[in-house]
């Protein structure tokens, strides 16, 4: 009987230690998906004589380099069209589930009969999403380059301008407007999005596999207990059955 009791005793001392282990290293379940925000803006001016009907909203095309990309909702085989009038700004949000490089560009499209005295922006945006694993889930970091440079601006910015007919009395009335890119990049969803400057640095073309970033796959569940962990756990186990056994010893001495 006494040796029973002995027994059950170490067990439940091994029992009690390799639960309060396991508790401390419950794993946390990592985030699964992350919205990247871009911000786009338009600078518009107009100056001298101008006519009445005159079209202020100019269309632009935000397109994935690779169709299967995440893009924004309301778009058509890796593209999506938007327009902006007179001076504004938007924000194009992508959701991303899977880490990886995503690649985009960025243009006005500028129409084949273009407006007399009209000058639009012809600037082309390289755009890169980086996402990444963090240890609270998803992360992503966006470049955004002005016609293939390795500088990162804050938002992709275009300047159209209207220079009309000098009035006839010699006098000229103008008129313009501008607006600033914001350089917040907003995160929503259960990831983050890193807003760090990153000054003159190139996008990645490939996420680094250095066993933080993971490859293209989507997020892991957050079991990251490593061997020594159980290591630690058997030898506990061990301990407590070898207090057992010397219990055991000194009763029959």
């Amino acid at each position: 009987m006494l040796r029973g009791r002995i027994l059950k005793r170490g067990l439940a001392i091994a029992a009690v230690f390799a639960a309060t282990l396991l508790l401390g290293r419950t794993p946390v379940m990592a985030a699964d998906s992350v919205t990247a925000t871009i911000p786009v803006s338009q600078t518009y001016s107009e100056k001298n004589k101008i006519p009445s009907d005159l079209n202020r909203t100019f269309k632009y095309l935000f397109k994935a380099e690779d169709s299967s990309n995440p893009m924004p909702s309301e778009s058509t085989n890796g593209s999506y069209s938007f327009s902006l009038s007179s001076t504004a700004s938007k924000k194009l949000t992508i959701t991303y589930t899977n880490t990886g490089v995503y690649k985009y560009t960025l243009k006005q499209s500028i129409p084949d009969k273009k407006i007399s005295r009209m000058t639009y922006d012809d600037r082309i945006y390289n755009i890169t999403v980086s996402v990444k694993k963090s240890g609270s889930g998803l992360v992503t970091e966006i470049y955004i380059n002005e016609n293939g440079t390795s500088y990162k601006t804050d938002s992709a910015k275009f300047e159209n301008s209207y220079n009309g007919k000098k009035s006839s009395s010699g006098s000229s009335s103008s008129s313009s407007s501008s607006s600033s890119g914001t350089s917040s990049y907003a995160s929503s969803g259960t990831g983050t999005t890193d807003s760090g400057v990153l000054g003159d640095r190139e996008a990645p073309d490939t996420v680094e596999d250095s066993g933080v970033l993971g490859d293209r796959e989507g997020p892991n569940t957050g079991d990251s207990a490593r061997p020594a962990f159980w290591i630690a756990i058997m030898a506990a186990s061990a301990l407590a059955m070898v207090f057992i056994l010397l219990g055991l010893k000194k009763r029959r001495i």
